[in-house]
């Protein structure tokens, strides 16, 4: 039998693999969270205060992430691809927060 560290690393090990290189990576991290720790009963308010917290503390996190980097030192291009589409993704979702759509 299976742990669930053992089939959330499965999971994620698949589900990372076939995932094309402009994937939303936040949504889905927001996706896996919601299936293992959402009751399946949550109402649509729960789910999307939910999803605003996830959202926010990922932004927090990369915000935070962004603003302790080593000015002069060296990014690979692949890191900053990642982090920027990152930035770009969470960007958006706090504008459809505002603009009433998340």
């Amino acid at each position: 039998m299976e742990t669930y560290s053992e089939l959330r690393d499965s999971v994620l090990k698949s589900f990372y693999r076939h995932q094309p290189a402009k994937t939303k990576r936040v949504e889905a991290m927001w996706k896996e969270y919601e299936h293992w720790v959402l009751p399946k009963q949550a109402s649509a308010v729960q789910r999307s205060e939910t999803r605003r917290a996830f959202y926010a503390g990922c932004y927090g996190l990369l915000t935070e992430l962004m603003t302790m980097l080593d000015p002069g030192t060296e990014a690979i291009d692949t890191d900053l691809i990642k982090m920027t589409e990152i930035d770009n993704e969470l960007k958006k979702f706090n504008q459809d927060v505002k603009d009433g759509r998340a």
